[in-house]
Protein backbone atom coordinates (compact mmCIF):
# COMPACT_ATOMS: atom_id res chain seq x y z
CA UNK A 1 0.00 0.00 0.00
CA UNK A 2 2.71 2.51 0.99
CA UNK A 3 4.88 2.09 -2.18
CA UNK A 4 2.03 3.16 -4.48
CA UNK A 5 1.42 6.20 -2.32
CA UNK A 6 4.77 7.74 -3.25
CA UNK A 7 4.12 7.95 -7.05
CA UNK A 8 0.64 9.30 -6.31
CA UNK A 9 2.12 12.03 -4.12
CA UNK A 10 4.74 12.87 -6.77
CA UNK A 11 2.01 13.14 -9.40
CA UNK A 12 -0.19 15.30 -7.18
CA UNK A 13 2.77 17.55 -6.33
CA UNK A 14 3.55 18.00 -10.03
CA UNK A 15 -0.06 18.56 -11.11
CA UNK A 16 0.10 22.37 -10.60
CA UNK A 17 2.95 22.48 -13.15
CA UNK A 18 0.74 20.78 -15.73
CA UNK A 19 -2.22 23.03 -15.00
CA UNK A 20 -0.02 26.15 -15.14
CA UNK A 21 1.44 25.08 -18.50
CA UNK A 22 -2.04 24.52 -19.93
CA UNK A 23 -3.32 27.88 -18.63
CA UNK A 24 -0.29 29.71 -20.06
CA UNK A 25 -0.76 27.94 -23.38
CA UNK A 26 -4.39 29.04 -23.45
CA UNK A 27 -3.32 32.62 -22.77
CA UNK A 28 -0.71 32.39 -25.55
CA UNK A 29 -3.26 31.09 -28.06
CA UNK A 30 -5.81 33.71 -27.03
CA UNK A 31 -3.13 36.39 -27.46
CA UNK A 32 -2.36 35.08 -30.93
CA UNK A 33 -6.05 35.06 -31.80
CA UNK A 34 -6.69 38.59 -30.52
CA UNK A 35 -3.52 40.37 -31.59
CA UNK A 36 -2.16 38.33 -34.50
CA UNK A 37 -5.18 36.78 -36.19
CA UNK A 38 -3.45 36.04 -39.52
CA UNK A 39 -0.65 34.22 -37.69
CA UNK A 40 -3.19 32.26 -35.66
CA UNK A 41 -4.90 31.20 -38.91
CA UNK A 42 -1.52 30.18 -40.43
CA UNK A 43 -0.87 27.99 -37.39
CA UNK A 44 -4.09 26.10 -38.11
CA UNK A 45 -6.52 27.98 -35.82
CA UNK A 46 -5.28 26.17 -32.72
CA UNK A 47 -7.47 25.77 -29.66
CA UNK A 48 -6.28 25.46 -26.12
CA UNK A 49 -7.15 23.35 -23.12
CA UNK A 50 -10.04 25.53 -21.95
CA UNK A 51 -9.89 28.40 -24.46
CA UNK A 52 -11.36 28.01 -27.92
CA UNK A 53 -12.23 30.64 -30.48
CA UNK A 54 -15.64 30.16 -32.14
CA UNK A 55 -13.95 29.58 -35.49
CA UNK A 56 -11.11 27.53 -33.97
CA UNK A 57 -10.34 23.85 -34.04
CA UNK A 58 -12.67 21.62 -32.06
CA UNK A 59 -9.86 19.79 -30.26
CA UNK A 60 -6.69 21.21 -28.69
CA UNK A 61 -3.72 21.56 -31.03
CA UNK A 62 -0.57 19.99 -29.63
CA UNK A 63 1.91 21.07 -32.32
CA UNK A 64 2.70 24.30 -30.48
CA UNK A 65 3.32 22.45 -27.21
CA UNK A 66 5.57 19.89 -28.90
CA UNK A 67 7.53 22.76 -30.44
CA UNK A 68 8.21 24.07 -26.95
CA UNK A 69 10.39 21.03 -26.28
CA UNK A 70 12.86 22.31 -28.88
CA UNK A 71 15.70 24.68 -27.98
CA UNK A 72 14.96 26.85 -31.00
CA UNK A 73 12.12 29.38 -30.69
CA UNK A 74 9.51 28.99 -33.45
CA UNK A 75 9.80 31.22 -36.50
CA UNK A 76 6.30 32.64 -35.93
CA UNK A 77 7.41 34.17 -32.62
CA UNK A 78 9.41 36.84 -34.48
CA UNK A 79 6.08 38.06 -35.92
CA UNK A 80 4.55 38.31 -32.43
CA UNK A 81 7.29 39.72 -30.19
CA UNK A 82 4.73 40.93 -27.63
CA UNK A 83 3.98 37.27 -26.85
CA UNK A 84 7.63 36.33 -26.27
CA UNK A 85 7.56 36.45 -22.46
CA UNK A 86 4.35 34.44 -22.37
CA UNK A 87 5.77 31.88 -24.82
CA UNK A 88 8.96 31.40 -22.81
CA UNK A 89 7.05 31.12 -19.52
CA UNK A 90 4.81 28.49 -21.06
CA UNK A 91 7.81 26.69 -22.55
CA UNK A 92 9.47 26.59 -19.12
CA UNK A 93 6.38 24.93 -17.61
CA UNK A 94 6.01 22.45 -20.50
CA UNK A 95 9.65 21.45 -20.13
CA UNK A 96 9.38 21.17 -16.36
CA UNK A 97 6.43 18.83 -16.78
CA UNK A 98 8.01 16.72 -19.55
CA UNK A 99 11.63 16.59 -18.42
CA UNK A 100 11.30 16.64 -14.61
CA UNK A 101 7.83 15.76 -13.37
CA UNK A 102 7.03 12.87 -15.70
CA UNK A 103 10.45 11.16 -15.42
CA UNK A 104 10.29 11.51 -11.64
CA UNK A 105 6.79 10.03 -11.64
CA UNK A 106 7.91 7.17 -13.90
CA UNK A 107 10.95 6.48 -11.70
CA UNK A 108 8.83 6.34 -8.55
CA UNK A 109 6.37 4.00 -10.30
CA UNK A 110 9.20 1.65 -11.27
CA UNK A 111 10.74 1.69 -7.80
CA UNK A 112 7.31 1.13 -6.23
CA UNK A 113 6.68 -1.83 -8.51
CA UNK A 114 10.06 -3.33 -7.64
CA UNK A 115 9.52 -2.83 -3.92
CA UNK A 116 6.02 -4.30 -4.06
CA UNK A 117 7.16 -7.46 -5.90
Amino acid sequence: MIPILIPALVFLAALPVLVRSLVLRDRLLAGLHQGHRELWVQLGRPSGWMWRAPEGALFPEMRISFGMLSNTPPTWLSNAPDLGDLYFSCRRMVRLWNFVAMPLFAATMIVSALVAS
